[in-house]
Formats: structure tokens, C-alpha cells, sequence
């Protein structure tokens, strides 16, 4: 998604949900967890994009939501 301050790091997403968020550094392969974006109501969410700062600090992400109605129809002969 991003590349860190340094160059040397990149923050990634694995496109689950949550969104976990990891910071991979290319040199030893090593991958710490960053942090997990959530929106207030997660029933139905579909991600979209997620845009971070090479700091880390500031993220943005996009999702719509997938929602349908289900009727219960009781009695039908």
C-alpha cells in the first residue's frame, strides 16, 4: 500500500476484514502488525482502498456496503 519513511519498509494488507495492516520490512522478510481498521458498522462492509502515510500515522480507507433484506412469510399454503 505504502512505503515507509526510510524506503526500506512497506505497509501491507492482506485484503481481509478486518483490515490488518502490517509492516513488512524487504530486507529480512520480517512482518509486524501495524494496526486494524474497522469501521463503526462492519455488517455488510466491502473494502475499497486504503491510502497510509509513509509515517504511519494517517490512513484513509473506502468501503461500501453489501446489505439485503430478508422477509420471514409465515402461513403460505
Amino acid at each position: 500500500m505504502q512505503w515507509d519513511d526510510s524506503g526500506t519498509k512497506l505497509y501491507v494488507w492482506d485484503r481481509t476484514f478486518p483490515a490488518h495492516i502490517f509492516l513488512v520490512d524487504l530486507e529480512s522478510g520480517a512482518r509486524q502488525p501495524w494496526t486494524t481498521l474497522i469501521p463503526p458498522d462492519s455488517a455488510g462492509v466491502l473494502y475499497g482502498n486504503i491510502v497510509m502515510t509513509p509515517d504511519g500515522k494517517t490512513s484513509v480507507y473506502r468501503y461500501r456496503l453489501a446489505t439485503t433484506t430478508l422477509y420471514l412469510a409465515e402461513g403460505l399454503k
